[in-house]
């Protein structure tokens, strides 16, 4: 078991998240690691996640450490220091503020324990896929910077920037390629994955009905006399009485088909009226409460729309039935790859952590990690 000081081991357990790196607010320290692991959007080992804009800290409240180069963990003897955990929650919190969040919708002291957590996993991966010989070619770190510099609107710009959080050129392109031995370490972990089998497909469609639904529809023939709320009156009574004549003529025994054709002023006319099936939302409200509250084979009363006066015969009813497995493999196949890929990525590290010797040293940050929620208590959002 891994020595983890100060931290639930069920937190490293269910805590397996790792973001894309955000270089010019996560890098820094001996061994730098940035990770865009938030408190709202904590992403899944793997996901890629979109920086945000690089802001001014001013602008953001930024969160400062009160040592920034003291040695607050150890991962395998290698040390983590105060302002790399720092600088990764402000990343993230420059994220969140992007995302619509109020600085008083985030807690600060489960950001510092997300960010810790990146920061850790981060360096297990890059430690693992060292030792697994996995590298990165240096014109991919040195475009990954030209990316980085380009997210800014000059040099002079980017300049300010490493300056104003204490930054080298050099610490952004040692951080770019410990991001690249990260994502080639999750490339190096995929490759072992087994495409989902048959019987994956199979309990996964029979468990997950709900998401494959084809929810009730109907189908109705029309006859429409237009008219607007805003006509006269008398002209707006003229439209209904005509309307009233046509489906006395219905229960009187005519074909609906042939008087649509020769009375509707639908688009549907030419078709004897049928608008084909749709479901609840594709029309405006009263048309939708007449068509799914009308018995299959009956003429609706005269009802008003907003495109005038309406008469409806219903001629089938579905009720809500699942969709055809083939029909809905495709999707499987993407939820279950994404499902395994998470699977897989976190299980992985999870052997990492079990082996790892992981030191929480600072106890303000200790006790953070035992007090803030763990990752399923923590609040989510979209990312």
């Amino acid at each position: 078991m891994s020595p983890v000081r100060g931290v639930h081991r069920r937190d490293w357990r269910l805590g397996v998240v790792v973001g894309a790196l955000v270089w010019a607010c996560g890098c820094g320290g001996s061994a730098p690691e940035g990770g865009a692991a938030g408190l709202a959007s904590a992403p899944v080992l793997g996901q890629e996640v979109a920086p945000p804009a690089p802001p001014a800290p001013e602008e953001l409240g930024f969160l400062f450490p009160p040592d920034p180069d003291k040695v607050v963990a150890r991962v395998n003897g290698r040390p983590i220091h105060a302002r790399q955990i720092y600088e990764v929650a402000n990343t993230n919190r420059a994220r969140l503020l992007q995302q619509g969040r109020s600085p008083a919708e985030i807690d600060n002291d489960a950001l510092l324990r997300l960010s810790l957590q990146a920061l850790i996993q981060g360096e297990l991966m890059v430690e693992q896929a060292e030792a697994e010989g996995l590298d990165v070619d240096p014109q991919r770190v040195e475009a990954e910077l030209q990316q980085a510099r380009a997210r800014f609107k000059s040099d002079e710009e980017y300049r300010q920037y490493l300056e104003r959080a204490g930054l080298t050129e050099e610490d952004v392109r040692r951080e770019g390629r410990r991001k690249l031995l990260m994502d080639a370490y999750r490339a190096f972990i995929l490759g072992q994955q087994s495409p989902p089998t048959e019987e994956e497909i199979r309990l996964f469609y029979e468990q997950s009905r709900e998401l494959y639904m084809e929810p009730e529809r109907v189908r109705v023939a029309q006859i429409l006399i237009r008219s607007s709320p805003n006509d006269p009156p008398d002209q707006r009574s003229a439209a209904r009485a005509r309307a009233e004549q046509i489906r006395a003529r219905l229960l009187a025994g005519e074909a609906f088909e042939d008087l649509a054709r020769k009375h509707s002023e639908a688009p549907s006319a030419p078709k004897g009226g049928d608008l084909g099936f749709f479901r609840r939302g594709d029309m405006v409200p009263k048309f939708e409460e007449v068509a799914f509250s009308t018995p299959v084979g009956e003429i609706s009363s005269v009802f008003e729309t907003p495109f005038g006066f309406n008469i409806v015969k219903v001629l089938e009813k579905r009720e809500p039935r699942p969709r055809p497995l083939e029909q809905v493999r495709p999707d499987i196949l993407v939820r279950l790859a994404k499902l395994k890929e998470a699977t897989t990525l976190s299980q992985a590290l999870n052997a990492l952590l079990e082996k790892a010797r992981v030191e929480i040293l600072d106890p303000a940050l200790a006790a953070r990690a035992d007090t803030a929620p763990s990752r399923e208590d923590a609040p989510t959002g979209g990312s």
